[in-house]
């Protein structure tokens, strides 16, 4: 699909607040699905410990478990047939029907339905059709916020243009290379393909084609993994391999973690810049050359969105703002992350109310683990929880991020105390939230914390 560039959302005053956060649910007519059976799949369920709470609490993110009875409607419908027959059969992520000796494993696969924020402030169905390990406790790393500052710095300093896309399916359109092969095991029940095409943005044709497609897959049936399907451990790494062979094939040599230069092959100055995280790519460029450079990426790569952050905008990168206020100014900050952080629901655990004014400062002996004090088990997830969202919101400022790492040691002996310690925190930083800001004098780029 073809995309047209455009300037990213123009700088507000405000952020819409987000809709009741719920738990994740089913879809009935898609006879979903038992943890216990690989031919029916398996359905997420809470821990049992304040599970209302923890469904309810909202870490900052745009993606918005969907109600039981919104879904009961009919409300992701199209969404699930269209992530099935667009993203699975489209891309081809399933190969040819496997027997369990043919693979080193099978799995099942099973649906995550959710609301998915939009910049305007409404909201739109998303189904995701994944393999058993994306339900499974898994650490996950945040974004580099010095990778995210070299960028910055690099572009105000040469005055570069900045852009900012997301890849659509990454994982689902990077091929799996390994030796050793997965076989995924179908649901009892797929999304029934209606013969007349309920798609205005898919061509008659196409529509057909996949329907084709689709016919070949039999519920209950175990195939080949061909893709870097969700919830597979290989998935991100497959899409990190394709996107630095593109990049390779473009002129750009990896210099970091997630951080690619394009310079001359004799040496001198570099003359193009792109990170990513996951699927998400911030890119630079000089004025008459970025366009060309997003073009071709989006050629490769296949965005879903792809905008220039010019002069006044701005646009989310991993849960970071960045407002891009003149040539030779960029301003960080992660209001937007703290602001959609419900934190009421964990208050409710606590059984009290939510501050009416931020806390203002911080005592490290209240946040440091007691060895007087006895350990409550009941409050090590909503620690996890807490902390989990802490370690976002303090990448602004090094000196604030001490606070995650001294509450992050009270995980194994949680306590009441910690645990409203590490509330606190979130409240102050939502509060006072932190901002950078790049700026260049002559050919000196400065940073203001």
């Amino acid at each position: 699909m073809a995309w047209e560039r455009e300037e990213c959302s123009p700088k507000q005053a405000g952020t819409p607040k987000s809709p009741t956060r719920s738990r994740w649910c089913d879809l009935p007519y898609l006879s979903c699905l038992s943890s216990r059976n690989l031919r029916t799949g398996f359905l997420f369920t809470g821990a049992a410990v304040y599970e209302d709470e923890m469904s309810r609490f909202k870490k900052g993110s745009i993606q918005l478990p969907a109600t039981k009875e919104k879904i009961d409607s009919g409300s992701h419908k199209l969404a699930a047939l269209k992530e099935w027959l667009v993203n699975i059969v489209g891309n081809r992520t399933l190969g040819r029907r496997v027997k369990r000796n043919e693979v080193q494993a099978v799995v099942g696969m099973g649906w995550r339905y959710t609301w998915k924020e939009t910049d305007d402030g409404g909201r739109k169905p998303k189904a995701r059709f994944f393999a058993k390990g994306f339900l499974d406790d898994t650490y996950v790393g945040t974004p580099s916020i010095a990778g995210i500052n070299t960028v910055c710095l690099f572009i105000v300093s040469t005055g570069m243009e900045m852009g900012a896309a997301d890849v659509t399916a990454a994982f689902l359109t990077s091929k799996d290379y390994n030796a050793e092969r997965v076989g995924v095991t179908l649901p009892s029940v797929l999304p029934r393909v209606p013969e007349e095409n309920p798609f205005k943005d898919i061509p008659d044709d196409k529509y057909e084609e996949l329907r084709r497609m689709a016919a070949e897959y039999e519920p209950g049936g175990t195939y080949l993994v061909e893709m870097g399907l969700y919830g597979l451990p290989c998935a991100a790494q497959l899409f990190d391999h394709k996107l630095e062979g593109v990049c390779k094939e473009l002129g750009f040599k990896r210099v970091d973690t997630a951080i690619v230069v394009k310079a001359p092959p004799e040496g001198g100055k570099a003359q193009a810049i792109a990170m990513n995280w996951i699927d998400d790519l911030l890119t630079g460029a000089p004025l008459k050359e970025h366009k060309a450079l997003q073009e071709t990426l989006n050629q490769r790569l296949g965005f879903g969105s792809m905008c220039v952050i010019g002069e006044g905008s701005e646009r989310k990168f991993s849960g970071v703002d960045i407002s891009r206020v003149s040539t030779e100014e960029i301003h960080l900050t992660q209001v937007s992350y703290l602001e959609n952080t419900d934190t009421a629901p964990l208050w409710e655990i606590l059984k009290e109310k939510r501050p009416s004014k931020p806390w203002k400062g911080l005592d490290g002996k209240s946040a440091e683990p007691s060895t007087e004090e006895e350990v409550d088990n009941q409050y090590e997830k909503p620690i996890h929880a807490g902390v989990g969202t802490l370690q976002w919101g303090v990448r602004m400022n090094p000196l604030h991020a001490v606070w995650d790492h001294t509450v992050a040691q009270s995980i194994s002996k949680p306590s009441r105390r910690v645990f409203k310690t590490v509330m606190r925190i979130i409240e102050m930083l939502k509060g006072h939230p932190d901002k950078r800001v790049f700026t260049s004098v002559g050919l000196v780029p400065i940073v203001h914390a």
